[in-house]
């Protein structure tokens, strides 16, 4: 990806708030030190963006933590499904066998108590519609889970771009300095020894 496309990527919501002001801040600094003359001046932009990136670099391992948590949280959902159907089957099961036993505790008159207190526990156990609207809303939260997480992680990969890019920018323009300073010190020791050799001819 070219650097025109970063900062288009980078600048396409405007002056947002949060990781894209971040990374729209690193794309300003980035401008000003290309232009800055003053090497003092320089320096603070330098500073100052290797500190704009260490915030995104924190603000991504932030959300790649979230992004576990999120899946952890996904799993937790899953078993908690997978136990409420098992325990709804199970219940079905049971609702069976007890209105077998109640069936024969009626033609039974020795056995009222019995068929009383199955009769009450047939009661406590949830209809089956109720189970499965439960059921149905735990799977849809679980689905929400998943789009979340799927929109986090395409967000991470984003950002892991957006924060190589601009490392591998910046790793440039500080080789590209370096090679200048040295340029211009080279320079410096060619005009002092030219200036040496004039005077040392004007003395003979």
């Amino acid at each position: 990806m070219n650097d025109e496309c970063i900062v288009r990527k980078l600048t396409a919501d405007g002056d947002g708030a949060g990781d894209d002001r971040r990374f729209i801040t690193l794309i300003n600094l980035l401008f000003k030190v290309t232009r800055e003359r003053d090497p003092a001046q320089l320096q603070n932009h330098i500073q100052l963006l290797k500190e704009t990136l260490n915030a995104a670099e924190t603000t991504m391992k932030k959300q790649a933590i979230l992004a576990g948590m999120n899946n952890r949280q996904i799993e937790e959902y899953k078993c908690m499904a997978e136990e409420i159907d098992k325990s709804v089957k199970e219940s079905y099961e049971r609702m069976k066998d007890a209105k077998k036993d109640l069936l024969v505790a009626k033609g039974v008159r020795k056995n009222k108590e019995q068929y009383e207190l199955l009769a009450d526990m047939i009661e406590q156990i949830p209809s089956r519609e109720e189970s499965q609207t439960k059921l149905s809303a735990l799977k849809d939260e679980l689905g929400d889970l998943h789009e979340k997480q799927r929109k986090l992680e395409t967000k991470l990969t984003e950002r892991r771009n957006y924060l190589h890019s601009i490392s591998i920018i910046l790793a440039n323009l500080n080789r590209f300095l370096d090679e200048s300073d040295k340029k211009e010190a080279s320079e410096e020791q060619v005009e002092i020894l030219s200036e040496k050799n004039v005077n040392t001819k004007h003395e003979t």
